[in-house]
């Protein structure tokens, strides 16, 4: 486990799981922004347990095998935290979407996905209230109905 960041626990924004490499675009400063990195789950949920983070930055294709119980840990650890999942490779992006966006009347295990690189600034639109840049709390999945089509009225 790494930490670059001030001890404070208003500079805790973003922890960081998984292996660093690849996810920043070049030259992007991570330095003491907030950022803490941790390379497995077991020290993230450990340090998790008495460090509020504002969002956790999920590498996914580190933790294949139990990525979805690892996820529901986090959410159950801090339920106002943001996770954001981190795709490196373009063939993960359907797993990020599964679990951004579940079936219908489950809750979703990630609030959004970044597809890397990624710049640092990114996480700074994140807010700790459980809402992104554009306000939205996560919420379960709900049916919609669609409006009927001139077919179905004649």
């Amino acid at each position: 486990m790494r930490n670059d960041s001030d001890t404070s626990p208003a500079k805790r924004r973003v922890l960081f799981i998984g292996n660093r490499g690849g996810i920043f675009m070049p030259r992007a400063g991570t330095g003491k922004n907030g950022f803490e990195y941790c390379e497995n789950m077991l020290d993230a949920i450990s340090l998790a347990v008495n460090t509020e983070f504002e969002t956790f930055a999920v590498v996914i294709d580190d933790f294949d095998a139990n990525l979805n119980s690892a996820l529901k840990t986090l959410r159950q650890l801090r339920p106002e935290a943001k996770i954001i999942l981190l795709v490196r490779k373009r063939y993960e992006e359907p797993q990020a979407i599964r679990l951004v966006r579940p079936p219908i009347g489950t809750e979703n295990l990630a609030d959004d996905y970044y597809i890397c690189p990624v710049s640092p600034n990114q996480f700074f639109s994140v807010r700790s209230d459980g809402a992104g840049g554009n306000g939205k709390k996560r919420a379960k999945a709900e049916v919609v109905p669609a409006p009927p089509s001139t077919e179905m009225l004649n």
